[in-house]
């Protein structure tokens, strides 16, 4: 198997989990992120170390921007989809990590417009969104799209 493929087979075995427990509980535990980001690294430090470089500037980038998010929106965002912002970058890398944050913020936008529109007597401010999922497949998609391993 190609590193691609390995790196992806080890990122979803973090991801996926952690996508089913935002869903279930809104929280996203953060020894599980840590646990993946450590792997991730690991393995790419070991068999990927051209791509080294790259994946901690999409894990800076990304984690940065969502702690910004975080900071400006008054803790709209939560700290474990900061945590998590981490594993994404470090798969995708950079740029493609602001591909997959793209494409995961117009995912969660667009279940947000039609959990509104199903849901019309709920305040907005109450409606809270597990991003982790939107985040998981904007990552994969984007690592896909922009080449990064191709």
């Amino acid at each position: 198997m190609s590193f691609a493929t390995i790196l992806t087979l080890i990122y979803l075995a973090f991801a996926v989990p952690l996508s089913i427990i935002d869903i279930r509980t809104m929280r996203i535990p953060s020894w599980l992120t840590y646990a993946g980001c450590a792997s991730v690294l690991v393995y790419t430090g070991v068999y990927g170390r051209m791509h080294l470089l790259n994946a901690l500037t999409g894990a800076a980038v990304i984690f940065l921007l969502f702690f910004l998010i975080r900071e400006l929106t008054h803790k709209g965002l939560g700290f474990g989809d900061v945590r998590y912002s981490l594993l994404c970058g470090l798969y995708s890398g950079f740029p493609g990590v602001l591909a997959g944050c793209a494409l995961a913020s117009f995912c969660g936008l667009l279940y947000f417009a039609l959990f509104h529109i199903i849901k019309k007597n709920v305040p907005i401010k109450n409606v809270k969104i597990p991003f982790a999922p939107f985040m998981t497949a904007g990552s994969v998609v984007a690592a896909l799209a922009v080449g990064k391993y191709i």
